[in-house]
């Protein structure tokens, strides 16, 4: 099956893997360049590109036309924009002989970067009124995809130490997704991580959840837009990574953060439930 982009067209490694069998011995080649790393397309010149795959200009032209781009211009934006939605391979970059010591520098560096960057786009009021949501929630309700799945789970362990009626919403063998979203009503808060890149039915949950009235609280990263009306609880963290996998210290630094005012805001309440999760520890040996 043909990838295919937020608007509607397929990418360009898909456009490439359909014709490839259709191509000359010197667009093969620059096909084989481009497939290398695709998102290093937007940041080369047509003539750049042909002196990397060491073939004329002119090849260039004739492959991106043949590919159904209007130009090379018309390429190098859909190569932007597969790298802007967070795919890896358009994330890919060509390294040789890199210093490990100086590579684990820069990746720390990129972590504290992006706590800093998240850390100015918090507004304090929609972070108030999420930790208020997640006390007040009759049950909470946490649903992600992926690599979100991970997120979520780690939130409900971190919330749950505080509180009760804290669920992982996942579609089990046999099951759908709707059979559990079902059970929500406005008494629940419905907790939905979206860093990306994310399944299409994420912005469906959040668009049929927005239209019964269920109090969302949304975590997604600050690149990639949804094609969904963003829930007024929203906080977004930077995602921004040396490598061709997404950085997600801030995203994990957000959970810890609603926690730990989760914990503040129940007060004696969060301290007991702690307390009686030690004693059940003590009495079956666990740890």
């Amino acid at each position: 099956m043909s990838k295919i982009t937020p608007d509607g067209q397929e990418s360009l490694t898909a456009r490439l893997r359909m014709r490839y069998a259709e191509l000359s011995r010197a667009e093969r080649r620059l096909a084989d360049a481009i497939l290398d790393c695709p998102g290093e397309v937007a940041s080369y010149s047509a003539t750049e590109l042909a002196g990397i795959a060491q073939v004329s200009k002119t090849t260039v032209s004739r492959l991106v036309r043949r590919l159904g781009f209007l130009n090379y211009e018309q390429a190098r934006l859909a190569s932007r924009e597969a790298t802007a939605s967070g795919s890896p391979l358009y994330l890919l970059r060509k390294k040789v002989g890199e210093d490990i010591p100086l590579a684990a520098t820069a990746h720390w560096q990129r972590c504290i970067d992006n706590l800093e960057g998240t850390s100015r786009l918090l507004d304090q009021t929609v972070l108030t009124e999420a930790i208020e949501a997640l006390a007040k929630a009759r049950r909470i309700w946490l649903v992600g995809m992926r690599n979100n799945y991970y997120l979520a789970a780690y939130a409900r362990w971190q919330f749950i130490q505080m509180r009760p009626a804290v669920h992982l919403l996942l579609a089990g063998a046999g099951e759908t997704l709707a059979e559990t979203l079902s059970e929500l009503d406005k008494g629940d808060l419905l907790v939905v991580m979206g860093i990306r890149r994310r399944p299409a039915l994420v912005q469906r949950v959040l668009r049929h959840a927005q239209e019964r009235d269920i109090p969302l609280l949304y975590i997604g990263d600050a690149h990639t837009s949804l094609n969904a009306k963003a829930p007024v609880l929203s906080l977004l963290c930077e995602t921004h990574s040396l490598t061709a996998l997404d950085n997600h210290v801030a995203a994990f630094g957000i959970i810890h953060l609603l926690a730990a005012g989760l914990m503040d805001r129940l007060g004696p309440a969060a301290r007991e439930r702690i307390r009686g999760i030690e004693e059940w520890h003590e009495d079956l040996g666990e740890m």
